[in-house]
């Protein structure tokens, strides 16, 4: 199989992308749907943010 340029396998070797980027596509798609074409991107942001505060708050290790 082909390597697929997101790190997988592309099982189709004679597609144009990989088969996973219209699978991601699709799922992104569905998701704005839902919550909206900037809230994924701002859902990732406070996610980061999150993070970056726990890691800061915790105690340095040893």
């Amino acid at each position: 199989p082909a390597r697929c340029s997101a790190g997988g396998v592309c099982y189709i070797a004679d597609a144009p992308l990989c088969a996973t980027s219209k699978v991601w596509d699709e799922a992104r798609e569905a998701l704005e749907n839902v919550f909206g074409r900037y809230s994924i991107a701002s859902l990732a942001a406070a996610e980061r943010e999150e993070r970056g505060a726990a890691h800061e708050a915790a105690p340095a290790g040893r």
